[in-house]
């Protein structure tokens, strides 16, 4: 099983991935759960990318029955699923993603995810992608999110893309 081998104190204590800890983008800086998905398990995110052995699977998920709960409180806000992703999951235009399509998956697996709330993160800039050259911007974060790495094309399957600006 993808995962099986850490642990949640070894996730929030001392696991590195991509050179980076990712329990840093947890709010608190700290995972709340480790999470069994078990197969057929629907995904979705913001994405520049689909799910290709061409290039490297995100980690970085949502579990499926909340983007119903993103699109009633983006048509309430006026905003689209794109602009509202940017800010609550915290997604900085330094990491280079325009988030333009929302990436919809099917889990062909079981894996463990490790779970919890999207943190703040500082940038200069503005949702929209210009650069304010101000230091104290700052997306709020606050959504749940599923950190779930080592996925490949045997574990996660595409089901859809659709535009996120909408």
């Amino acid at each position: 099983m993808l995962n099986e081998n850490i642990s949640l104190a070894d996730f929030n204590g001392t696991f590195v991935y991509n050179g980076r800890s990712p329990k840093d983008f947890f709010r608190g800086k700290t995972a709340k759960a480790r999470q069994l998905l078990p197969v057929d398990t629907i995904l979705w995110k913001c994405s520049d990318y689909g799910i290709s052995p061409s290039h490297a699977i995100t980690e970085w998920w949502v579990i499926g029955d909340h983007l119903d709960v993103v699109k009633q409180r983006c048509a309430r806000l006026r905003t689209s699923v794109q602009r509202y992703c940017r800010t609550r999951y915290a997604v900085i235009w330094e990491w280079k993603s325009g988030m333009s399509q929302i990436v919809t998956a099917r889990l062909l697996q079981g894996v463990y995810a490790f779970a919890g709330e999207t943190a703040a993160v500082g940038t200069q800039y503005s949702v929209e992608g210009a650069d304010t050259k101000l230091k104290n911007i700052a997306l709020i974060g606050g959504d749940p999110q599923l950190y779930i790495p080592n996925l490949t094309t045997q574990h996660i399957s595409e089901i859809s893309q659709k535009p996120s600006n909408l």
